[in-house]
């Protein structure tokens, strides 16, 4: 009967200690969800911090535009787009101011030249 009682005492242990375990797996279980939960919350505070952080980025960025066209000559972005000269018109300019300094220098040169 020694067998039978150590048999059943096993059983009963095995019973509790499943028991346990069942019990802890529910817990276990709800505090993975909660981790999820919170993960996820955790996430969207991060995002939110971020847009919030480009959001000031582009109005810094907004602010300076607006004080630097303020002191512009021009009245809108579009107007100073408008004005800003092409790779071509750069060069021919840059050309025609080349032209102009040798022409100032010689017509000086002429000027310093000894009458003679």
């Amino acid at each position: 009967m020694d067998d039978e009682t150590d048999a059943g005492r096993r059983a009963a242990q095995q019973a509790c200690d499943m028991q346990g375990l069942m019990e802890r797996l529910s817990e276990m279980t709800e505090k993975q969800e909660r981790y999820r939960r919170h993960l996820s919350a955790a996430r969207v505070v991060s995002q939110a911090q971020a847009v919030a952080e480009r959001r000031a980025e582009l109005e810094r960025e907004e602010r300076r535009l607006a004080e630097d066209l303020a002191q512009s000559p021009f009245g809108s972005v579009e107007e100073a787009q408008d004005a800003m000269l092409g790779v071509v018109e750069i060069a021919r300019l840059s050309d025609e101011i080349e032209t102009y300094r040798e022409s100032y220098a010689a017509a000086i040169a002429r000027c310093i030249k000894p009458q003679g």
